[in-house]
């Protein structure tokens, strides 16, 4: 009898594999091993066979969509070439990332397909012949375990930052390339051009130590001081949504579900009230700090460690310390 199949998307952009995709690579191996299943991955792209053959180093098989109209992601051609593989090898889940692209695609394949969607799941477990997705809900306070219909195949998508990347590869490699015709579809959307944000050096999701800072620093000129902290500490400056969009800060430091989630060994939260939003992007640094005027912030209910009292009273004496430390 042949085993049950785990389907994963690749995402990736400009030859660049989306780091949450070796997460969903790392869910989909740990659920293998919890239960009789294979897993297998596709990539849709056009000229991007070394991407393909680094994928390739972690699952077997690999499915290889390829067409001039896959080069960017756009919904409609994605679910095209989706449609066929699925009903051609028939996953007992269609795994996906959730985020923006993984979103609109999981919701969209579901309705054309007419089978169940589990979106923003933390967990995943099969009980009693049906899925279940293990998702947080009233801002994190509760999780709640939702039951997939019975179906052949159920689309899942994972959320960023909580599984495990995959790290083992395997010896035995193949790679299933398929071009993919679109001669006979009609499309009501059409690729234009990518517009991207002004490149930084700066990617606050490869430190190990975070100093983020919230409204509550009182405004843009006390920035400094906090850079200052992260610099004698090795680390970088981050900060939460209402800083990035009255503009304190660039897009590319936000923490939280509209920014980037991150795991550092350590994060500093100043002046951060804890809005779940932003907790979803940081609750999983191994160690949190968190320093806020209000006790009954909601940030103190996900640090291992806090402060109550006034955020500069602790920074300038704390950048002290560390100078001194480093000094010795």
């Amino acid at each position: 009898m042949q085993k049950g199949l785990i389907l994963n998307l690749i995402e990736h952009r400009n030859d660049s594999i989306r780091d949450v995709s070796w997460e969903t690579l790392g869910a989909a191996k740990k659920l293998c091993s919890q239960a009789d299943l294979e897993m297998a991955a596709v990539v849709l792209g056009y000229d991007c066979d070394d991407l393909v053959t680094r994928v390739s180093a972690h699952v077997n098989p690999l499915y290889y969509l390829q067409s001039e109209q896959l080069k960017y992601y756009i919904c409609d051609r994605y679910c095209i070439a989706l449609e066929t593989l699925i009903k051609e090898v028939k996953p007992m889940i269609m795994l996906l990332p959730h985020t923006a692209q993984g979103m609109e695609l999981g919701a969209t394949l579901a309705a054309r397909l007419k089978i169940p969607y589990l979106p923003d799941c933390i967990d995943l477990l099969f009980r009693e012949g049906y899925w279940v997705g293990i998702r947080e809900i009233f801002t994190g306070k509760v999780k709640g375990e939702f039951q997939a219909a019975r179906s052949n195949t159920v689309i899942v998508s994972l959320r960023p930052g909580i599984f495990k990347s995959i790290s083992q590869k395997i010896k035995e490699k193949k790679i299933l390339k398929r071009s993919v015709d679109f001669k006979t579809s009609i499309f009501l959307t059409e690729f234009l051009n990518l517009v991207e944000p002004e490149k930084t050096d700066i990617d606050i999701t490869k430190y190990d130590v975070i100093v983020s800072v919230g409204r509550g620093i009182g405004d843009k000129e006390k920035i400094p001081l906090f850079e200052e902290l992260a610099d004698v500490l090795g680390g970088t400056l981050a900060a939460t949504r209402p800083v990035i969009d009255i503009g304190w800060l660039p897009k590319e430091r936000q923490v939280g579900q509209s920014g980037k989630t991150v795991k550092p060994k350590l994060y500093f939260a100043f002046g951060i009230s804890g809005a779940y939003q932003h907790i979803l992007g940081m609750k999983n640094a191994h160690t949190i700090i968190a320093i806020n005027k209000d006790p009954r912030a909601p940030i103190f209910n996900v640090a291992d460690f806090g402060i109550v009292g006034d955020i500069f009273e602790v920074t300038k004496p704390l950048i002290e310390k560390v100078k001194l430390r480093a000094s010795a």
